[in-house]
């Protein structure tokens, strides 16, 4: 811009390999400066333009930033970002804050917020909630395109949080997050048929110390759908720990038996060891999927007694394919969990990440809760999928001519 007007280079100077332009009659500049907060130390700024807040993985660059212009006589931060999902910081702590000055701007009369976002009660699909929460619909967007957005997040939940987020500046809540918790409810229907000598592929999500490890065992059937089978192991002292932290029932699972709690304050993986063995003499476990990063001597130990374990990765790579595909067996309710309660608080709890070529996978990080046992039922479904391709793949028949 400066390059381009003359009356704005006569008076200043870019310098583009320092990402910065400079004023030589008030000895002022203005830089990009590095996302390393250490960097911002020391330097007193009069003005700072902090874009897209909710992107800071801490708030170290913020408060190196904000509190840099105390010795200016009028020092002047603005802040603009989209609405993000962690509401432990420093950006919802501003949105908050910015809720607080509108509704009473004589609480802070220095701050001024302006949130342009739909209302959680708003029919997020109406056109007229677009153009309130976008005041640039028309100018720099269009709604057609918008409304094309829509749909796809109307049709594909994985997409549905970011399209809120970016589209409509809604901060991302459990309801919203990648499996739709009213469709996965439907699917909470009894197996089809007993488990017992049904041939069935493991998916495995084993801790090294404290945290649950999962067992899925997916039974598929001859139209299509499949049968779920899970247990989860946590260790016995850290139970009541487990429902502190997670506000959940976790003792009352372990009486039920949807969750075994193994001696002492880390996850015994003899037992878990001693359950498979035992599961396998009663049904017939084609392969087991694990990642075999978090136990290796129980990959081992199973493999020496006649399993076919198999490791499995956590990348995008390895787990957007069978990702993609819970996603779809849940919406067309052809996958039966049986109502494990357990299962269902972490379905609810998944959150999906997305790549540049639009693959997907389950983050543990940013997700509201453990989500073990979705993880493990991943890694199954990945199995069935890598089986079924090989199967295809030898009933090819080929003629030379």
């Amino acid at each position: 811009m400066v390059l381009k007007s003359p009356a704005l280079s006569s008076e200043l100077e870019v310098i583009d390999s320092r990402k910065t332009i400079i004023h030589k009659a008030s000895n002022s500049r203005m830089q990009v400066i590095s996302r390393d907060a250490g960097a911002a130390e020391g330097p007193s700024y009069s003005f700072v333009f902090f874009d897209e807040l909710h992107s800071q993985p801490d708030r170290k660059l913020w408060s190196a930033l904000r509190y840099s212009g105390r010795s200016r006589k009028s020092p002047l931060i603005i802040t603009i970002t989209t609405a993000g999902s962690d509401r432990q910081s420093i950006c919802y702590e501003q949105h908050e804050y910015a809720e607080l000055v509108t509704a009473n701007p004589n609480y802070d009369p220095r701050f001024y917020g302006k949130i342009f976002a739909a209302k959680p009660t708003d029919d997020f699909f109406d056109p007229a909630v677009w153009r309130a929460a976008n005041p640039g619909m028309g100018i720099t967007m269009t709604e057609s395109g918008f409304a094309a957005d829509a749909v796809e997040a109307k049709n594909k939940p994985s997409k549905l949080n970011d399209w809120l987020r970016y589209s409509l500046g809604i901060w991302t809540e459990t309801s919203t997050r990648w499996l739709d918790p009213d469709k996965w409810a439907a699917c909470s229907d009894r197996p089809s048929e007993p488990f017992a000598g049904r041939s069935c592929v493991v998916g495995m999500d084993l801790s090294k110390s404290t945290d649950l490890s999962a067992f899925v065992a997916l039974y598929p059937c001859e139209d299509g759908t499949f049968d779920v089978d899970c247990m989860l192991w946590t260790p016995k002292e850290l139970v009541m720990e487990r429902e502190r932290v997670d506000h959940q029932p976790f003792q009352h699972w372990v009486n039920s038996g949807y969750i075994t709690a193994t001696d002492g304050n880390v996850i015994d993986h003899g037992k878990i060891r001693e359950y498979v063995l035992e599961y396998a003499k009663k049904h017939k476990i084609d392969r087991v999927l694990m990642d075999t990063s978090g136990a290796v001597q129980l990959s081992l130990e199973l493999r020496g007694s006649g399993l076919d374990v198999v490791s499995f990765g956590q990348g995008f790579r390895a787990m957007s394919s069978p990702t993609r595909l819970l996603e779809s067996l849940v919406l067309q309710q052809k996958i039966r969990h049986g109502g494990n309660p357990v299962l269902n608080w972490m379905a609810a709890n998944v959150t999906v990440d997305t790549n540049e070529y639009e693959d997907v996978r389950p983050v543990k990080k940013r997700s509201t809760g453990r989500i073990d046992g979705i993880v493990a039922l991943i890694f199954a479904l990945g199995g069935w999928e890598e089986k079924s391709v090989k199967k295809v793949e030898q009933t090819w028949d080929l003629t030379l001519i």
